[in-house]
């Protein structure tokens, strides 16, 4: 009886632990695909995302002819960089959790809080540095260098024009594009986590009920049987 007892007890901790990792998941899945992917994906034909929208008013105002196929392909091939980025960034944000859960469920006492807010603003705070530095190299390597190649040379003669629609779309690509893509990203994130500890403390809840109402997991249900047992 009493190693049904300690098996029942396992049992219960090891499905509150699979709840916690399913969430985790689900939650870091939910991040990736609904909110983050969606930044860099190409957006419907009939609407106009903020990076190319913008390059293209520069252009207007200096009177610049683009190559829209061009910019288009540097834009795509940027995209799909960050795509991968932040793909990689869901994997790194579960691997940064899971130590949190697996150092709480080993402790004698369940705490209430398996993953604290502080423990998520930490782990955010490294994802958020390292979505940044990605960022920032790939519109460093892969993006700013190429916006040359779509002014047509014999459609685009002046000079003073091209310097001036080069510096503004080298500015905004070097400064302002990411500080604005960063906040977004961080905002998400923020939300997310807010909605992972809104979760988790459910489990908790639900897993210390069950701890404290359940006949089978009662402290002294379990020492009236160890004397049973003992006596057996």
């Amino acid at each position: 009886m009493k190693e049904k007892l300690e098996d029942f007890e396992k049992q219960h901790k090891q499905n509150y632990y699979d709840a916690i990792v399913d969430t985790i998941h689900d939650n870091t899945e939910k991040l990736v695909k609904e909110e983050l992917l969606p930044l860099f994906q190409d957006p419907p034909l009939a609407s106009m995302d903020t990076l190319k929208s913008t390059i293209l008013k520069y252009a207007k105002a200096e009177k610049i002819v683009l190559s829209l196929e061009q910019l288009q392909a540097i834009i795509h091939r940027f995209r799909d960089q960050m795509m991968q980025e932040v793909m990689m960034l869901g994997t790194v944000r579960e691997e940064s959790l899971h130590p949190f859960v697996e150092h709480a469920l080993l402790e004698e006492k369940q705490k209430k809080e398996v993953i604290s807010a502080s423990q998520l603003k930490q782990t955010r705070e490294v994802l958020m540095d390292q979505i940044k530095t990605e960022l920032e190299y790939h519109l460093q390597e892969g993006l700013i260098p190429f916006v040359p190649q779509l002014l047509d040379e014999n459609k685009n003669q002046s000079f003073n024009e091209n310097d001036a629609f080069l510096t503004m779309v080298s500015e905004y690509l070097t400064y302002r594009y990411p500080s604005y893509m960063v906040k977004k990203i961080e905002d998400k994130m923020i939300f997310k986590d807010h909605t992972l500890m809104s979760r988790l403390m459910e489990h908790a809840e639900r897993y210390q009920f069950t701890q404290e109402h359940s006949r089978l997991l009662d402290d002294r249900f379990k020492e009236s049987v160890s004397k049973k047992d003992k006596r057996l």
